[in-house]
């Protein structure tokens, strides 16, 4: 910084007061004020206000006990301060835990769906059981009114025809709504596949996994808004299967609604 250049950290009072010394007039007058304003009881309060009117309206008498109370002549005010403090309690509703509750299946849901149209073009998985595993990520996207898409990276496991080894792996998903019709996309994910997508790299989503080539929309890259994610540790939209028996099922069993 050059010599002739002003430092705003070296500027002190009394340069304020050379800039501009009608501001400090003005702050003598401020101090001035509250010093003749400020009252230490209510007794002093009261005389003050007391005052102001008899000087507005000279010719009305008034008495000085119908202004100031007796008791406020006799009793001191001494502030005290409680011997404990109670926190604020949030309860938390059973409204609110239901609405997760739901969030969960029916993110499940989609992704199974997703995952079923992909199972079912490979005829050497067409008879495994498979069961949604857990759901770890989710980024929900906006285009326009009608163009939306929710991507997804998800775990199932499968198990082979007469095997009792469950297997479970990666998935990515998208669950794209275009003008009311959906149309899913899903592929297995490899341990470093990574590829890029403009949607949920905008949002932060870092974490979520996305395949290095397929058909899912990967958002604009100049874009950010209104595209809008909830991240896990602010809603933790993680299901986890607790038993064999939830969501498991038979492609055969499910082909008809596809």
């Amino acid at each position: 910084m050059g010599s002739g250049e002003h430092d705003s950290s070296t500027l002190g009072s009394s340069g304020l007061e050379e800039a501009s010394p009608s501001l400090s007039e003005e702050l003598s007058e401020l101090e001035e004020y509250f010093r003749m304003h400020t009252f230490s009881s209510f007794k002093d309060a009261f005389r003050y206000v007391l005052s102001v009117q008899r000087a507005a309206f000279p010719g009305v008498p008034i008495a000085e006990d119908e202004i100031l109370p007796q008791q406020f002549e006799d009793e001191a005010f001494e502030l005290t301060t409680p011997d404990r403090s109670d926190p604020v309690r949030v309860p938390t509703t059973e409204a609110s835990v239901d609405i997760v509750q739901n969030g969960n299946k029916w993110m499940g849901k989609e992704v199974m769906a997703a995952f079923e149209t992909y199972i079912g073009k490979r005829d050497n998985l067409k008879d495994f059981e498979y069961k949604l595993d857990e759901l770890c990520r989710q980024c929900f996207n906006v285009k326009n009114y009608n163009h939306i898409f929710h991507h997804f990276n998800f775990s199932v496991k499968t198990k082979a025809p007469g095997s009792t080894v469950w297997t479970a792996a990666l998935y990515f998903a998208e669950v794209k709504t275009i003008f009311r019709h959906k149309v899913y996309f899903c592929c297995p994910l490899e341990p470093s596949e990574n590829g890029y997508c403009y949607a949920c790299k905008n949002q932060g989503m870092d974490d979520l996994k996305h395949p290095m080539i397929g058909a899912f929309d990967r958002g604009d890259k100049d874009t950010t808004f209104p595209y809008m994610y909830m991240s896990e540790s602010e809603c933790p939209y993680m299901w986890v299967s607790e038993s064999d028996d939830d969501i498991p099922s038979r492609l055969e069993d499910s082909d008809d609604e596809l």
